[in-house]
């Protein structure tokens, strides 16, 4: 007889990317305050000594962008976009680079994310992200989100995460993150902040 096991695939957050509409600026910033080398990856917006890979992305009329990036771990990329559209999400492009293949969505009420299918070279550290222990890291992430009971199918069908409880003031965290932990962040108007 065969055994097969089954295991939940749980997308942890593989790069994190902060808008900086000058990157000299931004460079110097958090080289001041959280001792941060920044330099190579295509845009050259690259953190090198974080546990969390993140980076900052310079504004231009070529990448426009506005706001934080946030990517997750995808084991199969097709696999995941497929997921992403069959639970009422969008896939806007896809794209390959140096660090892998990755593709911009939105979930069913609008939150956008990315997908990251790491290559070889990052692929150990994006399955088994350490947590965040030095200055600089990143210690919690949030997605705003319209109506967190909704969110949570939607994440828990697509990325395989599990909640807790919601928080005293709103929210509600992701429990089965190894790497930074996360949640979902509702406004008490029950709309994205601004």
């Amino acid at each position: 007889h065969n055994l097969w096991i089954v295991t939940k695939v749980v997308m942890e957050l593989s790069y994190i990317s902060l808008p900086a509409p000058d990157l000299e600026k931004s460079k110097a910033f958090f080289a001041k305050v959280f001792g941060w080398e920044v330099g190579g990856g295509s845009l050259g917006g690259n953190v090198k000594n974080t546990n969390t890979p993140c980076g900052l992305s310079p504004g231009s009329t070529m990448t426009n962008v506005t706001h934080t990036a946030i990517y997750l771990n995808a084991i199969d990329l097709d696999t995941s976009m497929e997921k992403v559209k069959a639970h009422g999400g969008k896939v806007f492009h896809h794209s390959d680079n140096s660090v892998g293949r990755s593709a911009s969505c939105e979930d069913d009420q609008g939150t956008q994310f990315s997908l990251h299918e790491a290559n070889e070279t990052i692929r150990a550290h994006a399955e088994n992200p350490p947590k965040g222990s030095q200055a600089g890291d990143l210690f919690f992430f949030s997605l705003p989100v319209s109506d967190e009971g909704k969110a949570k199918k939607f994440f828990g069908a697509v990325a395989g995460w599990e909640f807790g409880e919601k928080g005293e003031k709103g929210g509600v965290g992701i429990v089965n993150l190894k790497g930074p932990d996360g949640g979902l962040g509702c406004s008490r108007e029950g709309s994205r902040p601004s």
